[in-house]
Order: C-alpha cells, then structure tokens, then sequence
C-alpha cells in the first residue's frame, strides 16, 4: 500500500514537476515509507528534497501544512533546531492550528529529559555508578569482542577496537566500538526513538537513540550495550527560553546492538506510523 502511494505520487510529480502540492504529497509518502518499510535514514534527504521542490510553488509554500512535515523529517533527522524554527513558521502561517504548536511543546520536553538525563547520570548515586562501571566485561561485547572478525553493513572481516566514549570524535568512528552501561531512559510521548542515557568508565554521558525498537524492548537500567561504529553528534540548540546542549549517537538499526552481550534480534524491531497531515480547520 505505501510503495503504490509512492508510485501514484511520483506519477503525478512527473506529469507537472511545478505542482508544489505533488511534491508535498511525495514528500509525505517517502515519510510513510520511512517508518513502514525501511530504516534508510537516506529516505529522509529524499523528503527533503521533495519539499525543497515544493518551496518553489508559490501557491505551495504557504501552506502550513508544507512547514508541518518538513519539520516532522527535520525532528527525526535529529536536527531540533531546524526542526523548531520550522514548526514555528507553521504555526506563525495558522495560529489557530495547534499541531505544530504542540510538536514544539513535545520537543522542547523531550531536550529537557535528555540533558537531565545526561547532567544527573539517572540520578544514580556516585557509589553505586562506581561499582556498576568498576569491573569491564568484554563478554559484553559478544561478537564485537576484540580480535573478533564482523560484517557491518556489507562489509566482510571488519575488526573493531573498544573505545572509551571520551574517545569518539565528531561524525563516523569507524572500526570502533563503545561499550556502557545506561543509567535511564527520556519517557517520549511518542515512543520514537526509544531513547536512553549511556555511560562508561570515562564517567562521560551520552544519549543514545534507537529506531524502529519494538514497544517494550528498550533497555533497562544497568544494562550492558555495545554499539559498533557509533556516529557522534553534538547538539548545540538555541531557543528563547534556554540553550541545549548534549552529546548522541543515533542507531538505525537495533539488531547491530549487543545488549549484556546478546545481539538485538529481528523479533525486538518494529516499523512506527507517523501522522503528518494537515486538517483543515
């Protein structure tokens, strides 16, 4: 179903490449897709695209339904900032349309908790964090272990290195591997991505998002996760009413995940329906 409503809306894209509300549709579609089909997070960029081919329709860019699911791709590309800037234009082009007024609400909620998150350690004591990252089992690292040979995304005989977090750089680290134990999780009214705090014996924080994670198989609390070539992002949003700042590592895929030493199976990974449509008011 959503792979024909792709088809029919790059049909009717290519019977007039200048109908801006072609291309929002397309842009909604690839969305669907997102969250359906696949974990490409390259399916975003091609919303984006669709969107950005919308702007060019007079008629379409004032939509505020073109600002709204914009601004639901920006959310789950993890850019908050742009993702904020852009419900707000929603927002300002129908004020009586509380959508993207709410979605601001929610995202501001959710910086809230991860910076806490990552500021209190969960909230767990000094001397229990201690014992809890005390002794390193590098069983935990199940096939990631080192001297182990893996395949990750295609590529045969990878070995990785287990790295401390206060050793990733900014963007891929590749042939690297984080092991920590997590210290809580940011309770989301929407449930994606399932998001948790991750520690190690650097003492350092970082959050860690997961996609496509089945309802009710998130981590717990003192759970041992490895994470193989982890991408970091640091995260540095403005708005009126404080400044966020926190580092992350996004996770597409759950089944790369080691957790207490067993990988993440297909049976703990579900696709998420995402709602981004405009109701006339």
């Amino acid at each position: 179903m959503i792979l024909k409503s792709l088809e029919y809306a790059k049909e009717a894209v290519s019977k007039d490449i200048k109908d801006g509300e072609s291309w929002i549709i397309l842009g909604n579609s690839y969305l669907c897709q997102y969250f359906t089909l696949s974990q490409d997070p390259a399916i975003l960029k091609h919303c984006m695209s669709a969107y950005g081919q919308a702007y060019l329709d007079p008629i379409a860019k004032g939509q505020p339904d073109l600002y709204y699911n914009k601004a639901m791709t920006l959310k789950y590309e993890e850019n908050y900032s742009g993702a904020l800037e852009t419900f707000k234009r929603a927002c300002d082009l129908d004020p009586m349309w509380m959508p993207p007024d709410r979605e601001m609400i929610k995202i501001k909620r959710y910086l809230d908790a991860a910076v806490d998150l990552i500021k209190t350690r969960g909230k767990i004591k000094n001397k229990r964090l201690a014992n809890m990252l005390q002794a390193v089992d590098q069983k935990m690292l199940g096939e990631y272990a080192a001297g182990a040979f893996v395949t990750l995304g295609g590529r045969r005989d990878v070995t990785l290195q287990h790295v401390r977090l206060d050793a990733l750089t900014e963007g891929e680290n590749e042939n690297k591997v984080i092991l920590g134990r997590v210290v809580g999780s940011v309770r989301s009214e929407n449930s994606v991505p399932f998001t948790f705090g991750m520690t190690d014996e650097s003492m350092q924080c970082i959050i860690v998002t997961v996609y496509n994670l089945a309802a009710g198989r998130g981590t717990l609390v003192g759970d041992w996760v490895a994470i193989p070539e982890p991408v970091l992002t640091t995260h540095s949003i403005d708005t009126p009413e404080k400044k966020y700042e926190f580092k992350s590592v996004r996770v597409n895929n759950p089944t790369v995940l080691f957790v207490n030493g067993r990988r993440v199976d297909h049976t703990q990974v579900a696709g998420t329906q995402v709602s981004s449509t405009y109701e006339m008011q």
